[in-house]
């Protein structure tokens, strides 16, 4: 079976679950780092598959794609996502739609999203719960468990080289940030919170893995500290502001068709209440793929391909 390296994001937003997994090989060609990168993901990392899916996370409308060559495709930013410049980086085409290369897969990929409804439905039920504490604690480690089955699958398929993003600081987005703390943006701590003891989860069994398949190398993508200090400290990474979205928002946290964005979209971490901007997702991905700050480590994507 051909060697294999996969890079795997785990966006975690709360109470839904979304997944998103990068596979590339490294069969070397001349001009190219890897032939091919296949992306199975959340909103986050759309490329444009939800845009023929039943789901609320579309993105196939202006603003969104002001500042990409074919306008609105459906990514959840103004421009490249951090796939595009993942990609690009390894000297790729950026990733097309799934569905326009294997229109049958939307059936599949439908039946994904009404698991993960499924998931969100119970979750919500489980926060009526007394025992909120012990409930979320619960909830992260059947999380976690059923994504490191998804990894120990992948292995079985030949999959030796992973990165995985644990779950970014979802109490540092603005969406949240506004209706925690309207008048004064600082990050939902009790959000935070959750999402912290989730990863610690997430850490320990990657790092177990590690230790338990042969010949496997796992790299964790600390999302959670980038974000925090995106928002904190945006000029440290080039940008000006971390809390405010450079949209106007809906009552969801989508942008609102009906207005024209900032003007200086690259001073912006957040393009919406939810998403970053093209900016902010070039900086994680310059970061994670030739970086030494430890947004990546112990390695960076680089250094994985090249083992």
């Amino acid at each position: 079976m051909a060697k294999m390296v996969s890079l795997v994001s785990l966006l975690f937003v709360l109470n839904l679950i979304s997944p998103s997994f990068f596979f590339f090989s490294v069969l070397s060609e001349a001009h190219k780092l890897a032939p091919a990168l296949y992306v199975f993901g959340s909103s986050a990392v759309d490329v444009g598959n939800n845009n023929k899916l039943r789901s609320f996370a579309k993105y196939d409308y202006l603003p969104y794609g002001i500042d990409f060559p074919d306008g609105a495709s459906g990514r959840p930013t103004n421009g490249y996502n951090l796939v595009d410049y993942l990609a690009q980086s390894l000297g790729l085409e950026v990733p097309p739609p799934i569905t326009s290369m294997n229109p049958s897969l939307s059936k599949n990929i439908d039946g994904i999203h009404d698991y993960s409804l499924t998931l969100l439905r119970n979750e919500k039920r489980n926060n009526n719960s007394t025992d909120n504490e012990a409930v979320h604690y619960a909830f992260s480690i059947d999380l976690v468990e059923k994504y490191v089955s998804h990894l120990e699958f992948l292995y079985r398929l030949g999959a030796r080289k992973f990165v995985v993003f644990d779950a970014e600081a979802m109490g540092c987005l603005p969406y949240e940030v506004r209706k925690a703390t309207p008048l004064d943006p600082v990050c939902v701590d009790a959000l935070n919170f959750l999402v912290f003891n989730f990863n610690r989860i997430l850490h320990r069994r990657i790092n177990e893995l590690g230790s338990k398949l042969p010949g496997a190398t796992f790299i964790i993508g600390n999302n959670f500290d980038h974000m925090v200090n995106l928002v904190q400290n945006p000029t440290s990474l080039g940008l000006k502001e971390g809390f405010k979205p450079c949209c106007k928002l809906t009552k969801l946290g989508k942008c609102d068709a009906k207005t024209l964005p900032c003007k200086e979209r690259n001073d912006y971490a957040f393009f919406d209440g939810f998403n970053p901007t093209q900016a902010a997702n070039k900086v994680l991905a310059i970061e994670c793929f030739n970086g030494t700050s430890g947004v990546c480590s112990p390695i960076n994507v680089r250094q994985l391909v090249a083992l």
